[in-house]
């Protein structure tokens, strides 16, 4: 007979996911700045301007992102206030 044995889950920590993210944000912007210099070595100031070039449209795109985010969840709250009135009091 095969007996059932529960394995209690792991506590999810929040501190140990923000280790974890630092420690790979480090770890890939050391990997950039490695990338962009020995890109600039092998093909000279081009790669330099491509490499600005495209951290400028993701700029941009990530601005674009965040700012439309904000304005999305203020109209959700809005739509939300409406339909939803205060109970009387």
């Amino acid at each position: 007979m095969i007996e059932r044995v529960e394995i209690p889950e792991r506590p999810v920590s929040r501190d140990s996911n923000a280790a974890t993210y630092l420690a790979l944000y480090g770890v890939g912007a050391i990997g950039l700045a490695l990338l962009a210099f020995l890109g600039t070595l092998t093909f000279g100031i081009l790669f330099f301007g491509v490499v600005l070039v495209v951290l400028f449209v993701g700029g941009l795109a990530a601005f674009h992102y965040v700012v439309w985010g904000w304005w999305l969840s203020g109209l959700r709250d809005e739509d939300a206030a409406a339909e939803d009135p205060a109970p009387p009091v």
